[in-house]
């Protein structure tokens, strides 16, 4: 059943719902606790589109469009198995799909083949766009400090290095090496060695960052 959802959400244009319409979270959330397939597909045609828009935002540089694509039935799975832990009390159900997919996302970029439960909140409302349901940063200056980084990897590295250097900040860790070297056509080894280097670029460049604000400070 689940693959042809999959392949229905996959396949149809999936236009978003009537923004005049009203799709009830908690009937919707209860239906499908039931079972109700028709749920599911109400489901998503409301949000769907949502967390593609999100999947293709936020992971548009580290996933192609097959890997976005396979992120998104993953998301599928276990937002349809994991329906009966959703809380309304702690978000709305688009923000706690998106919450999903962003998880399955860092999964496959990590390596990981497990998806581990833990409790998913929907972090903000549903006035913010369609990425502001999974604001990570609350600290305005954090935040630009990362936005900074972000664009000294988009415009300071190139080729491969970027490459590397996207996959790794995506998550703040360590990215699969395996996946990493089958998409670049690589050996592992020479992926380990850009990696280390993108590394020892990106903390000489916080430490410049941090240096200049400090000094700033001071002033």
């Amino acid at each position: 059943m689940l693959s042809y959802l999959y392949w229905e959400a996959s396949e149809a244009e999936m236009p978003e719902q009537d923004p005049l319409a009203q799709v009830d979270d908690d009937d919707l959330a209860l239906q499908m606790m039931e079972g109700d397939q028709d749920a599911l597909r109400a489901a998503i045609k409301a949000y769907g589109p949502k967390v593609k828009g999100f999947l293709r935002k936020q992971f548009g540089d580290q996933l192609d469009q097959s890997e976005r694509d396979y992120v998104f039935q993953q998301s599928l799975i276990n937002f349809w198995e994991r329906i009966g832990t959703y809380d309304t009390n702690k978000g709305s159900l688009r923000g706690w799909w998106i919450r999903i997919a962003r998880n399955a996302a860092i999964d496959h970029i990590r390596g990981e083949k497990r998806h581990k439960t833990e409790e998913l909140d929907d972090p903000a409302g549903d006035d913010r766009d369609d990425c502001g349901d999974v604001e990570l940063v609350e600290n305005s200056r954090e935040k630009k400090r990362l936005d900074r980084v972000h664009d000294f990897i988009h415009n300071k590295l190139e080729g491969d290095e970027r490459t590397v250097a996207l996959n790794c900040f995506a998550i703040g860790g360590d990215p699969d090496i395996v996946r990493l070297a089958a998409k670049l056509g690589k050996a592992r080894g020479y992926v380990d060695t850009v990696k280390s280097k993108v590394k020892k670029k990106i903390k000489e460049f916080v430490l410049a960052l941090e240096a200049g604000d400090g000094r700033k400070d001071q002033k």
